[in-house]
């Protein structure tokens, strides 16, 4: 990803990829994904750029957090 490929999120000024990671199937509880499948998911989002990953206490009852 090069610098033209963030942008500007509402009128906050803060600068986000235009990908992101979703946590949401991380965990053990309910539909998550097998830790295996976290942990390429998890690997290709930090090799490549990107500075947004979408977590939140309720996904997956706390445990993607």
């Amino acid at each position: 990803m090069n610098k033209s490929e963030y942008f500007t999120l509402g009128r906050t000024g803060l600068r986000v990829s235009r990908l992101a990671l979703s946590a949401m199937s991380f965990g053990t509880d309910g539909a998550a994904a097998p830790t295996k499948t976290v942990h390429g998911r998890s690997s290709t989002a930090i090799r490549n750029p990107g500075n947004v990953v979408d977590s939140a206490d309720l996904y997956t009852n706390g445990v993607s957090e």
